[in-house]
């Protein structure tokens, strides 16, 4: 009996420990797979963030790949707007003076273009045409006897206005004015000298007026190297004036230029005379030739 109670005993003790022992066993697999999970998720983790971190930067090179971007439509250049007329410009106002002279000697243009610098234009103007009036109420007459004007329109949008008040000893004072009509503002020397891209405008000047020497003067004088070279004899002091108008800083400085109608420039100076005065204000082109008897003149004659 004891022999049997032994042996239940000992079966008994022997299950405990194997149970315990399963237990353990079964809890440190537990913990091993658990361990084993939960790097199997990490592991997933960092692939899934180095794979979202990889494809931004393909996503965006995608994107900024130039060959699928479409290339921009062209724009035509829109045309410049049409100039229009001489007229749309200049209107002649003489008519507002004619109280001035019977003769209807004062020729007065009037700019159209609505900007500040054709509104002072128009005001010294109109100030020269009131010393005449003074001139008149008060003297009876006026050393200036007459004005007049010529204007041209070039195809690129330059208007040059050349306004004379006439002295009656042929002392001419001549004021040239230059605009572009797209923006209506004033064009100045330098301004025009730059838009034709020339370096030196005193050489361009004085080639000009070595043809207006030659070519209104031919048979008479001959001025080769912007000196007189032939000139009748007795008229030393001519060939003085001749270099002095190319040269003298007192001639050089009243020199102006402007635009003609084919574009091209022409200059205001003086020129050396050979009767009277020394020299007059004359005014030509690039050959030479004078505007003194041009048709387009608004004057009394």
């Amino acid at each position: 009996m004891k022999k049997m109670v032994s042996i239940l005993l000992a079966s008994c003790m022997l299950f405990t420990a194997v149970s315990c022992s399963g237990d353990r066993r079964s809890r440190r697999d537990d913990r091993e797979e658990e361990e084993e999970e939960e790097e199997e998720e990490e592991e997933e983790k960092e692939t899934e963030g180095t794979t979202e971190v990889t494809d931004v930067p393909e996503t965006s090179e995608t994107e900024a790949e130039p060959a699928e971007t479409s290339a921009p439509t062209p724009t035509s250049t829109p045309e410049p707007e049409p100039i229009g007329e001489l007229s749309d410009y200049i209107s002649d106002i003489s008519e507002e003076y004619s109280y001035l002279s019977e003769d209807g000697m004062y020729h007065v243009p009037y700019l159209l273009i609505d900007n500040n610098d054709a509104e002072n234009v128009n005001e010294y103007i109109e100030e020269d045409l009131y010393g005449i009036e003074s001139d008149i109420e008060e003297y009876g007459y006026s050393y200036i006897w007459k004005t007049k004007y010529i204007a041209f329109l070039s195809e690129d949008g330059i208007l040059s206005l050349v306004f004379v008040m006439c002295g009656e000893t042929d002392d001419d004072y001549y004021e040239v004015y230059n605009f572009d009509v797209y923006t209506g503002e004033e064009i100045t020397d330098e301004e025009l000298v730059e838009l034709f891209g020339i370096d030196d405008i005193y050489d361009v000047f004085r080639e000009a007026l070595q043809n207006y020497y030659n070519k209104n003067l031919e048979g008479i004088v001959e001025v080769d190297n912007y000196e007189a070279v032939t000139y009748p004899e007795g008229f030393d002091y001519f060939a003085e004036v001749v270099s002095d108008t190319f040269y003298s800083d007192s001639y050089l400085e009243d020199v102006q230029i402007g635009v003609n109608d084919e574009g091209e420039l022409f200059f205001v100076s003086y020129a050396a005379s050979l009767g009277g005065a020394d020299s007059y204000v004359q005014m030509y082109d690039l050959d030479g030739n004078s505007y003194y008897n041009d048709e387009r003149w608004n004057s009394a004659g």
